[in-house]
């Protein structure tokens, strides 16, 4: 869905990822990305919002140095103008380690737009930037949404966000 600005949600569940061919997670990311800027777009605007998940998330799940050092290039190299906010939550205490692994790749404008929502000031932000009615339950959303269904998210129109489809 949207956020209260009209700006698509791009969520991303680590612990749910299926590959580790990091040149195919690459491609995936660069689509998610690009129908996550055209649900956007047809609002007028430019930026979106990503919504990272760890809930159930540990070491073992974390995607290859490779893989993870591709992402934080894309994203703050091709897309760093396109992201409002990237919202981190449930991340567990293991989570930390890897953060610490992770933190000195990522520059200090991507770093700004990072919003660790473990705190009081976290869930606050994604209070106010969210109708709870309309987005998953990791941001804080009170409603039992739509089960996801990859086959029909695949086979709608690009500028369509999941809940959008009748």
């Amino acid at each position: 869905n949207h956020d209260n600005s009209k700006r698509a949600i791009l969520y991303m569940f680590p612990v749910k990822e299926n590959t580790n061919h990091p040149k195919h997670n690459v491609m995936h990311l660069v689509y998610t990305l690009e129908r996550a800027i055209a649900c956007t777009e047809k609002n007028g605007l430019e930026k979106m919002t990503i919504v990272m998940d760890f809930k159930h998330w540990k070491l073992k799940h974390s995607a290859p140095m490779a893989t993870t050092k591709a992402t934080i290039h894309i994203l703050q190299e091709c897309y760093v103008e396109r992201m409002a906010r990237v919202y981190i939550t449930n991340a567990p205490l293991v989570f930390r380690t890897f953060w610490s692994l992770v933190k000195p790749f990522i520059d200090p404008v991507s770093k700004s737009k990072i919003v660790f929502c473990s705190s009081k000031a976290g869930q606050l932000e994604l209070k106010s930037n969210f109708d709870a009615t309309k987005v998953e339950e990791c941001a804080l959303g009170t409603s039992d949404l739509r089960a996801f269904d990859v086959e029909e998210y695949f086979g709608t129109p690009f500028d369509e966000t999941f809940d959008e489809l009748p």
